[in-house]
């Protein structure tokens, strides 16, 4: 099972996760959902930085293996 910081895993299957980017300071969650190719066990996939709507808070978005 993948975890994150800056996002929400909302499904996983064997290759990808989805996923929607979350602000760590609001809890603001954003619409559009994300795929991308699950990290293996350690590994950490930094997808970018999420510059929050509500609040204009800029937090980075990583997904854990």
């Amino acid at each position: 099972m993948a975890g994150a910081t800056g996002a929400v895993i909302v499904r996983e299957d064997g290759r990808n996760v989805h996923w929607k980017k979350k602000c760590e300071n609001c809890g603001y969650l954003d619409s559009s959902t994300n795929i991308s190719t699950k990290p293996g066990p350690g590994s950490i996939l930094t997808a970018g930085y999420f510059h929050c709507f509500k609040c204009k808070h800029q937090s980075e978005v990583r997904i854990y293996g």
